[in-house]
């Protein structure tokens, strides 16, 4: 909870504020979006204030959720179209057929029409039609321009192929975790992730991803997942397109025993857990609190911590697992 000065029309004075996130919901073109937004409020009267500050980040986030909503872009997803094909705003915007400063517009936060968010679409999630567009339209940039971009687009098709021919088993597992629960942020996959790596390598002895996982500021996080859906923020996660995963019985195993004694556990509850613990702790040791960094955690930290904290016995997993997560969730509050 964030602290500020406003002036409070009730008590008609200037207020120490205090402010909170909640869900809100905005009308934008028509509609009424819901979005995760903070409001600032008077501790004498309670009644909601004006902060300007909020109120332009209030405006994002219902733009935001309005991209959602309406399968746009977002600025995340924009941005990224010209790192991925290695062209400038104003090139990349007339090779597609936009006005040459339309995509600047868009990158600043205007919305688009329909049919200009459809090309959009069509351009990120497929890129042959783009390198299509950019053969047709090649006269209307110059050489240097297009030949990088082409390299680009051509480097980017060949790796888009190869990951669809095998799709990385963290991925698989991150989507079945999705469509097993109601509610989940990607704070708290992230968790369950590291908590189904540690517990498949206990009961299987070998470890089920191949991904690395990076000890960040909220716990341990595996990058991968995190920039697959890195534009939903704190918006619960959606996986739309996993019908039948792919997972043998022995991952789904695990999988569903991190999903029942760790999923009922909030993120923030399961930051704390791994805050508690030898691998995140040790892989960050003589950093600040809140410093970033993208430190490994050895694997070797994941066998010796967990081994000594749950333990193989095979006929007892379960009840150990479960003992564990009351422990920690008793650690963390203090009890």
């Amino acid at each position: 909870m964030e602290k500020g000065h406003t002036f409070c029309e009730e008590c008609n004075k200037i207020v120490q504020f205090d402010s909170r996130k909640k869900t809100l919901i905005g009308r934008i073109h028509g509609l009424d979006c819901e979005y995760y937004g903070t409001v600032a409020f008077c501790p004498n009267c309670n009644s909601e204030l004006y902060v300007a500050e909020y109120e332009d980040e209030n405006l994002e986030a219902l733009k935001d959720s309005y991209r959602k909503n309406n399968n746009i872009l977002t600025l995340n997803q924009m941005n990224e179209l010209l790192e991925r094909y290695n062209i400038g705003k104003r090139p990349f915007s007339t090779v597609i057929g936009l006005g040459e400063i339309t995509f600047t517009k868009y990158l600043e936060n205007a919305l688009p029409s329909r049919s200009n968010s459809d090309l959009l679409n069509n351009v990120y999630l497929n890129p042959s039609f783009y390198k299509d567009l950019l053969i047709k339209n090649k006269d209307l940039i110059n050489n240097s321009a297009f030949e990088k971009s082409l390299e680009a687009v051509d480097k980017f098709i060949a790796l888009k192929d190869n990951e669809d021919i095998s799709d990385s088993k963290i991925k698989i597992i991150a989507a079945y975790i999705i469509s097993q629960s109601e509610d989940i942020t990607q704070l708290m996959l992230q968790k369950m992730l590291y908590y189904i790596q540690a517990l498949y390598w206990l009961y299987y002895k070998k470890f089920l991803f191949t991904e690395d996982c990076e000890a960040w500021v909220h716990g341990p996080v595996y990058r991968v997942i995190y920039d697959k859906y890195k534009d939903y923020h704190f918006d619960s996660l959606e996986e739309k397109t996993i019908t039948k995963p792919d997972l043998t019985t022995d991952e789904k195993t695990i999988a569903d025993l991190v999903i029942k004694y760790f999923g009922c556990y909030s993120g923030r509850i399961l930051e704390k857990f791994t805050h508690l613990e030898t691998p995140w702790l040790k892989t960050r040791e003589g950093l600040q609190e809140n410093e970033r960094s993208d430190r490994i955690i050895d694997k070797e930290l994941l066998k010796e911590y967990f081994s000594e904290n749950i333990g193989s016995d095979v006929n007892n997993f379960i009840p150990n697992v479960e003992n564990y997560t009351r422990r920690q969730f008793s650690i963390v509050m203090g009890n």
